[in-house]
């Protein structure tokens, strides 16, 4: 099952704070209040987060986000 634009704008506002492994834990938290049975991996969180073009710098404080633009090389 895909991510919906609604998880994937959560995504997008919370990858600044919360991990990857975090940010799914509550995607498959919600899901599983509205009675949705398939869980949100750190994968697929972290893959939709590239797709968005939002890329976390290495390291335990990975939580700066950096913005990769098309023109850059």
């Amino acid at each position: 099952m895909h991510l919906s634009p609604e998880e994937l704008e959560f995504i997008r506002r919370m990858a600044n704070i919360w991990s990857d492994q975090r940010i799914a834990d509550e995607l498959s938290r919600i899901r599983q209040d509205l009675g949705v049975k398939d869980r949100v991996t750190m994968r697929r969180v972290g893959r939709n987060r590239r797709n968005l073009n939002i890329k976390k710098s290495q390291g335990r404080n990975a939580y700066v986000i950096k913005k990769e633009n098309k023109d850059d090389k």
